[in-house]
């Protein structure tokens, strides 16, 4: 195994360092067992919790054994060889005996006995996903536990509970493996706790301790980012405050498929930025501290490591739509803590619904003419830009794109879809979100900016580096929003002509050229730029306008779009 190390920052109380592991999958939990009993640590959650399915690869396996912590306290260890199938403290899986298995489904973060009949050793393999510490302690009592440690720094039981209360000082009992028996720990400053091994833990009163180290993440299975999230916060806490833990964080193996950065503030100045997690060497970093003028270790004093991913990343492979890709985040202290944190992100959607703003920057004079008389098209820069909102919505079987003036976010049976027509919300089978008064209502989203009914086809690709242009979007002559019938200006005032001899069919035609993925840098010092090209685009905006002149009018500016929505079909669109 190779190990790199770089220190990072030596302050407020924590240090932090990067490692790179180049070893095998954590998804891969190997424990080695022996004839008679064995109290196992399951790290891992099963791909499949079947216990035939899970136990299949241990020969001459007799029973398997989980405590059941509801079933109330435990103030004497049993003795595993006293044990009955009828108590109601156990659940147990007999192979040979299904009539009298209650044990149905293994999971990981959890303790079992397991009975083995012979004389060989074994190496029981767990292909799984790791599990996030949690123990449900029962208090006042002893509880059968394990704890994820480093199996190349195994802690020893002393300081590995120094300074937690509910456990200090309290009775320990571990498996003696020569005759199956549990026996007391009685020289826990010299006494290893053993990775994947489970004991007996009292618990002094109410304890949420799972180790040194604490993780806590925004969603407590890993870092899943899925379809569209961007950023997630890591907090490593100091569960037991005493001395400085030395923690080291790092990707294995070291490939960073899923494109990972992390947030790096500057230990003076606490300014930050994105970089991008390193593969083949480390590179020094800080991590950012909360609050930064906090200096103490006392108990459960944290900090946050923000990690982000970048889906459409210019200097990493873009994830291809569709695409799952799983990595795992390693982290571990110097007082024997291992944490295995599964990482996941889909590859790139541009399927949803999109939101956002065109400015109006620049646009072309009537007045304006070349030296030989002819009008002059070019927009000239305006004296303060006009924005305004713009809709697309992206279907997900087709990729069609569609320009919208409004859309209807609805309930439909039990799935939440979009509908650009509002009159759906007459519709029996719609059941709205919010209610306003009386009358339900659905979220609604719309534009001024436009004034068609149907949502309008555009042509080309929604893409970094790609166009969309719309057919034509016309204005008939006789269509309230026609400015030609502005009832206030005096040449529009008399009623007696027909309306279509005063007024004119306007179209308008709008284009989007959408920058490439190298238009922002992911380096600068900015929050957002880890969705650029994945969750957010954006590129040149420009229309061109007939009728409302004799002559063609250009507009011209920029536009940027953000995913408000995954749901990738519209109800009813042509």
């Amino acid at each position: 195994m190779t190990t790199i190390r770089v220190l990072v920052l030596i302050t407020l109380g924590i240090t932090l360092f990067l490692t790179y592991e180049l070893r095998a999958e954590f998804n891969l939990q190997k424990i080695k067992l022996h004839s008679d009993w064995n109290a196992v640590f399951l790290e891992v959650e099963p791909e499949a919790s079947d216990p035939e399915k899970v136990f299949s690869g241990i020969p001459n396996l007799q029973s398997v054994w989980m405590w059941n912590a509801l079933s109330g306290k435990v103030q004497n260890v049993p003795d595993p060889n006293t044990l009955r199938p009828d108590d109601r403290h156990w659940l147990v899986y007999f192979p040979q005996d299904p009539a009298k298995t209650t044990l149905h489904a293994i999971h990981g973060e959890t303790a079992y006995l397991l009975n083995i009949g012979g004389n060989a050793s074994i190496t029981w393999e767990v292909q799984g996903t790791p599990k996030m510490p949690r123990i449900d302690w029962v208090p006042n009592s002893f509880n059968l536990v394990g704890f994820h440690i480093n199996p190349d720094q195994e802690p020893i039981f002393e300081t590995f509970f120094a300074g937690v209360p509910a456990h200090a000082g309290q009775d320990l009992y571990q498996l003696n493996r020569t005759d199956g028996t549990w026996e007391k720990i009685t020289n826990p400053e010299a006494t290893t706790i053993k990775h994947g091994e489970a004991y007996w833990v009292f618990s002094n009163g109410h304890s949420h301790f799972t180790g040194p180290l604490s993780i806590h993440l925004e969603q407590g299975t890993g870092l899943q980012f899925g379809k569209d999230s961007v950023e997630q916060d890591v907090r490593l806490v100091n569960s037991v405050g005493k001395g400085e833990p030395a923690i080291t964080v790092g990707l294995s193996p070291s490939r960073n498929t899923v494109n990972l950065y992390f947030w790096e503030v500057g230990s003076q100045t606490y300014e930050g930025h994105w970089t991008r997690f390193p593969t083949e060497k480390a590179l020094p970093f800080t991590i950012p501290a909360t609050p930064p003028e906090k200096d103490d270790v006392s108990p459960h004093n944290e900090r946050v490591l923000r990690l982000g991913v970048r889906r459409a990343d210019t200097q990493g492979t873009p994830l291809t739509p569709g695409q799952v890709y799983e990595e795992t985040l390693v982290i571990t202290d110097d007082r024997g803590s291992r944490i295995v944190v599964p990482v996941s992100v889909e590859g790139v959607d541009f399927s949803g619904l999109w939101v956002g703003q065109a400015a109006i920057e620049k646009v072309s004079h009537v007045n304006n003419t070349h030296a030989n008389g002819n009008y002059d098209s070019t927009p000239v820069p305006v004296g303060s830009p006009f924005s305004f909102r713009v809709i697309i919505h992206v279907d997900q079987e087709t990729g069609q794109a569609r320009l919208l003036r409004e859309v209807v976010q609805v309930w439909k049976g039990k799935q939440l879809v979009l509908y650009a027509d509002p009159t759906a919300l007459a519709s029996p089978d719609y059941r709205d979100l919010p209610l306003q008064g009386d009358n339900p209502v659905g979220r609604r989203i719309s534009t001024v900016a436009f004034g068609f009914q149907e949502p309008q086809l555009l042509s080309g690709t929604f893409h970094p580096g790609q166009v969309l242009q719309s057919t034509p979007i016309k204005l008939a002559p006789q269509d309230p929003m026609n400015p030609f019938r502005h009832q206030f200006h005096k040449d529009h005032q008399d009623f007696e002509k027909p309306v279509m001899e005063k007024t004119f069919e306007i179209t308008r035609t709008v284009t989007l050229q959408f920058d490439g993925l190298d238009a922002v840098d992911p380096t600068q010092r900015l929050a957002d730029v880890l969705s650029w090209g994945s969750t957010e685009v954006g590129g040149s905006y420009s229309e061109t306008i007939e009728g409302l002149h004799r002559e063609k009018l250009n507009i011209s500016g920029s536009f940027i779009l953000r995913k408000v929505s995954s749901i990738g079909t519209l109800e009813a669109t042509p």
